[in-house]
């Protein structure tokens, strides 16, 4: 049976690349057959403290994606979801720290950037803004919404195409 000490000190080191969930912890630790007693008891020296927190993972890591990568809500919960984080945790984390206005603001402002950069209006323009958005993770309504403003100026363009 390996030592607490060295479990220990591979817990640190896989902490010292960025903040883990408690579920990754678990998988990363119960590798190369560890008792789960061990792991279990590791896990709760490193949760006393405070090394591993759901929660505060779950905002550290919606801060980081909403910052650096622009992603929407969907991919930020799917991305957590993966990571083993509680769906009442993410649910709770989105709604205090990426309101809906938020969202708005970075999906207008990714929708302006992209039609910048494609070069084209009209429907396939529409239609690639859609694909782009719903790619970042925006949900459908808000990317229709946002689409719709980015357009207001066509207005018979979103006519046409029952935008």
């Amino acid at each position: 049976m390996e030592e607490k000490g060295k479990v220990k000190a591979e817990a640190y080191k896989y902490l010292s690349v960025r903040s883990r969930s408690e579920s990754e912890m678990v998988r990363h630790l119960s590798k190369n057959g560890r008792s789960p007693a061990m792991v279990e008891a590791v896990i709760g020296e490193l949760k006393r403290e405070g090394l591993l927190d759901d929660e505060a993972f779950s905002k550290e890591w919606i801060e980081a994606k909403k910052a650096g990568k622009a992603y929407g809500p969907l991919k930020i919960r799917a991305d957590l979801i993966a990571r083993g984080v509680d769906r009442e945790i993410i649910d709770l984390s989105l709604n205090e720290d990426y309101p809906s206005e938020v969202q708005h603001d970075l999906a207008m402002a990714l929708a302006q950037n992209k039609l910048a950069s494609l070069g084209e209006d009209g429907l396939k323009a529409i239609r690639r803004l859609e694909a782009y958005l719903a790619g970042r993770g925006f949900e459908h309504n808000l990317a229709r919404q946002v689409i719709r403003e980015v357009f207001k100026k066509d207005s018979l363009l979103i006519d046409r195409t029952g935008f």
